[in-house]
């Protein structure tokens, strides 16, 4: 039973009598259903890999390559769930280390916590009297390329790390260090900072009543200061707020587009430790509101101009996922894509968009909210009748449902044609 144009894992966790095994596209079993419970599969190195579980809740793996399977029993307190380099795991006494996926370890167990490997390194913390944890980054064969020493440390964006450590009489503060040598670039005295996104990052000064936010470059320079309001948006512009209105700005701190609005959209508004006030990330379309109704503005290596009027009620949370926002109008839901126009009828109470999938998600507006999915030109293509989903639709093709709300029993993965891997 394959299936043209849908690209999805060769393994596929399946459930039965509430065990778990592994099936192929045309459901044959590969392994039989033996674990407590397997997790999503995801692509690891040159093959997939999915997380195993037996009843003492102790993890293992399966990794799948060129028809080979690698079975890996079930051993370990806790894994990493996202590293695509090398699989973190977690020892009875807490400590971390990483292994291949043969389960040959290639970093001893000596880290308090861990953040998944990307680009060859990780972000790793250890434990140091009095201080707790303190975090560096090590490489692929476990060497410091920035010691063990900072309270906080953010990943890598334009070459520089942000990091947060106590300066003596001041207390903690933010900076930028440099990926490549681990060296401070940028000293710690902001009282929080973004990531860098496209040479320029987000700062602010001071706490409570009395923080402001500044933007700067990645020599540390201020080019917008004094501000009630700063985020990154691509192409090195940024939204500020000086006064009242929002205004669009680039590298050089020049005003490029003075808007009538005010109120920009809370979406994504993200913390690099905790919930502060620094939004981060890349973003190429931006919310504003203006008369209670919401639009977009499109920033592009040209500039900036007004992309969609304003004309909506509200927005998902997420913003733009796979060139597709979640909106409603007139509490009806739909979704547009980056020019407005709407690819899904207005026929729902809410729309959920998910990261990577070809699908979003449907609630229809009842008491039990059963689920739907349809696909990106707003096509129904699997029915209401889900309780609950865990999750979205990602590289794996599947999305792990619940049929009823309170019990597994008629739960299970299912791919993007609505068939559903269980009985």
């Amino acid at each position: 039973m394959k299936y043209k144009g849908i690209k999805m894992t060769p393994i596929i966790p399946y459930h039965k009598n509430q065990k778990f095994g592994i099936v192929d596209v045309e459901l044959n079993f590969l392994i039989e259903c033996k674990y407590f419970q397997i997790l999503k599969p995801f692509k690891f190195n040159q093959g997939w890999l999915c997380f195993t579980l037996n009843e003492r809740k102790r993890y293992g793996w399966i990794y799948y390559e060129n028809g080979q399977i690698v079975e890996i029993e079930p051993q370990y307190s806790a894994v990493n769930y996202d590293s695509q380099e090398l699989i973190g795991v977690q020892s009875d006494d807490g400590s971390w280390g990483f292994v291949d996926h043969s389960n040959q370890q290639l970093i001893s167990m000596q880290f308090s916590k861990i953040y998944p490997f990307s680009n060859h390194r990780a972000i790793v913390s250890i434990a140091r009297k009095n201080l707790g944890s303190v975090w560096g980054v090590i490489d692929i064969n476990g060497h410091w390329t920035i010691h063990a020493q900072y309270q906080y440390l953010g990943e890598e964006q334009s070459g520089l790390r942000c990091f947060k450590r106590y300066v003596p009489n001041q207390g903690n503060l933010y900076g930028f260090v440099s990926d490549e040598t681990g060296q401070e670039v940028i000293s710690a005295q902001f009282s929080n900072a973004s990531h860098f996104c496209d040479g320029i990052a987000v700062v602010s000064f001071g706490q409570g009543k009395q923080q402001y936010f500044s933007v700067i470059n990645s020599m540390g320079e201020i080019i917008a200061d004094q501000l009630k309001h700063a985020e990154l948006c691509a192409f090195g512009y940024s939204l500020i707020q000086r006064n009242r209105y929002l205004e669009f700005i680039n590298k050089k701190g020049q005003a490029v587009l003075k808007t009538k609005e005010t109120k920009v959209h809370q979406l994504n508004f993200l913390s690099n430790e905790n919930l502060n006030l620094i939004r981060t990330g890349r973003r190429e379309l931006i919310a504003t509101q203006y008369k209670k109704k919401w639009g977009f503005y499109k920033v592009d290596d040209s500039g900036v101009k007004l992309q969609i009027e304003h004309q909506f009620d509200e927005l998902s949370d997420y913003g733009f996922r796979q060139q597709r926002c979640a909106v409603s109008i007139d509490q009806q839901a739909a979704y547009i894509d980056e020019n407005g126009v709407m690819k899904a009828p207005l026929g729902c109470t809410d729309v959920f968009m998910d990261y990577h999938g070809a699908l979003c998600t449907l609630v229809k507006y009842s008491l039990e909210k059963p689920y739907a999915f349809m696909d990106q030109e707003g096509q129904r293509v699997i029915d209401f009748k889900y309780a609950m989903h865990f999750g979205n639709f990602d590289e794996s093709g599947l999305l792990y449902v619940f049929k009823e709300k309170g019990t597994d029993i008629n739960s299970g993965f299912i791919d993007q044609h609505g068939v559903e891997y269980w009985q």
